[in-house]
């Protein structure tokens, strides 16, 4: 009874274990390496060998030598929901953790000791700068794979991990840079290999593109082949001919082309483990695909290399891309890189005007990954014609996501907005109504603070209190961003039990229960909460303890006294 919390207080965030925080794979997601290879590589990377037993079973013993070197083992732990078995060894100031994660093996060492196999999320949880986990990984591997999978492991962590004692600020490069070098020999090795398959099959184009990230490692006899396609490939057909197409239409040609062999790929996948001549089509389709993307992007690139020296031809080839506006792979990628690369060049009138079009139509058009990008670039080029237009889809369009669409651009536009902007609140009291709340919230707070007025505080005030749950759920959203005063004592205690409500997954406050104990905090609300947080089931119990961390934060230890 001596350690339990005093009523009223908020139980703190260190006392909490970290599976009550987070999911309990979020804490291993967040350190693990991606993997280096796909699992088809995995006998090319670590010759399997005849073994008995599962992959912790096997890993027992090919990573037993840790023992002499001042790590006994300490067991073993098996998550069955997370898809994860952890087998730990332990000195006196460091853990070996080798780690089975959905087909990978990934060995982490943290910091401090320990003795129960099941406590990795409290090391992970313990990470600081500075202070981090060093990793090796990770590698796709089964139990077969294990033992050459150990060996590769040790030969480049013993130096640093022998004695018991590692300085983890040098064992995390070293075994990031073993892992790094074991890949890329994994990748290099396949890489030579699909190069000479795809030369003996007349794919002279992808037999370079194969081996064109690692030229500098060649050897003689490698340098002489690559030569060889390289010239080979200068003869290869296009997958499409250009014939007499202005330069739009083949920007619109060679995408439609990307998409086509696209799908075709897209379907091959899926039928590829059917018979082996499903798995060549499967290849073949890649290989057609590879060459649709090479033929559209890399004479982008090419231009994107004189534009960057200077040419004027270059600059209008790229602006005609942009108002083709191609829809294939990729696609958003370039147009965004070209919207950031053009802002930063000189452009003429002429060009300028042509990227205003484009501004305009992208409002038109629709929610783009792109869209960022133009309006940096609207920032540049835009005139009083543009902003007019704007101005005018942001007041009376009839399609509320180009008003907003157009809201977004004049935010960054200089002089797009000003001071009082009955538009600008209307679009926000819209954007409220949206259904993924969070998406939206990122640029309504500021736009909120910004724009927000006295007579705006006062319809969200009156709209977060509404007995009308949709109307509620509109002004509760606003309401930690819009607020020109603090609430009042009787404001607070009307919220109260809309946050509570809230922390059970109930009412027009689901999911805003932080913000909203950050603005009503009272001791009441404290108490009310502080009993949840000690009492009740989870989530129920993760959810108020969030909302007491959301208004200490806010307020401090002291909450209000009403």
């Amino acid at each position: 009874m001596g350690d339990r919390q005093p009523r009223g207080d908020p139980k703190p965030v260190s006392t909490l274990e970290p599976d009550e925080l987070l999911p309990r794979d979020t804490w291993l997601l967040a350190v693990l390496p991606p993997p280096r290879f796909p699992a088809s590589a995995a006998d090319a990377a670590f010759v399997p060998e005849d073994v008995a037993g599962s992959e912790v079973e096997v890993a027992a013993n090919a990573f037993a030598v840790l023992g002499s070197w001042g790590y006994p083992a300490i067991g073993s732990h098996e998550d069955v929901e997370g898809l994860t078995k952890v087998l730990a060894f332990s000195s006196e100031s460091a853990t070996v953790w080798v780690i089975f994660f959905s087909g990978a093996l990934t060995v982490l060492i943290t910091p401090d000791p320990e003795r129960d196999p099941s406590r990795l999320n409290h090391h992970l949880a313990r990470r600081r700068v500075g202070w981090d986990v060093a990793a090796w990984g990770a590698f796709p591997a089964g139990a077969r794979h294990v033992p050459n999978a150990a060996r590769a492991f040790l030969d480049a962590a013993e130096p640093l991990l022998r004695g018991g004692v590692p300085a983890l600020e040098d064992l995390k490069p070293a075994l990031e840079h073993a892992a790094a070098k074991l890949s890329k020999n994994v990748w290099k090795r396949a890489s030579w290999a699909a190069a000479q398959e795809l030369a003996a099959s007349g794919r002279h184009r992808a037999a370079v593109r194969a081996m064109s990230s690692w030229e500098q490692d060649f050897t003689q006899e490698q340098r002489a082949f690559m030569e060889k396609e390289a010239r080979a490939a200068s003869k290869e057909p296009p997958p499409i001919e250009r014939g007499e197409a202005s330069d739009r239409e083949w920007f619109t040609a060679r995408a439609h082309h990307i998409t086509t062999v696209n799908a075709r790929l897209k379907a091959a996948f899926e039928q590829r483990e059917k018979s082996p001549a499903a798995r060549g089509e499967w290849t073949a389709a890649a290989t057609d695909f590879h060459d649709a993307v090479d033929l559209l992007y890399s004479d982008l690139a090419q231009a994107i290399a004189r534009f960057r020296e200077g040419d004027e031809e270059a600059t209008g080839y790229l602006v005609t891309f942009l108002e083709a506006d191609p829809w294939c792979f990729r696609s958003g990628y370039m147009k965004g890189r070209l919207y950031e690369l053009l802002r930063r060049g000189a452009l003429d009138d002429g060009l300028q005007r042509r990227l205003r079009a484009v501004a305009l139509a992208l409002v038109d058009s629709g929610y783009r990954r792109e869209f960022r990008s133009a309006c940096r670039l609207a920032r540049y080029v835009a005139d009083a014609e543009l902003i007019a237009e704007l101005r005018r889809r942001l007041s009376s369009s009839l399609d509320r996501h180009v008003r907003r669409r157009a809201l977004w651009m004049l935010a960054y536009v200089e002089g797009g907005l000003g001071e009082r902007e009955p538009a600008v609140l209307e679009a926000l009291l819209d954007a409220a109504d949206e259904e993924e709340w969070w998406r939206a919230s990122g640029w309504v707070r500021p736009l909120c603070r910004r724009f927000g007025d006295d007579e705006f505080s006062a319809r969200i005030r009156e709209s977060a209190l509404s007995p009308d749950p949709p109307t509620a759920r509109r002004g509760l959203r606003l309401l930690p961003y819009g607020l020109r005063e603090p609430l009042d004592a009787g404001e607070r205690l009307q919220l109260e039990p809309l946050i509570l409500d809230a922390v059970h997954e109930r009412g027009p406050a689901v999911g805003l229960m932080e913000s909203l104990s950050a603005i009503a905090d009272s001791k009441r609300l404290r108490v009310r909460l502080t009993e949840l947080a000690e009492r009740a089931e989870s989530p129920v119990s993760r959810y108020a303890q969030w909302a007491l961390n959301s208004a200490v934060r806010a307020n401090g230890e002291r909450a209000p006294d009403l």
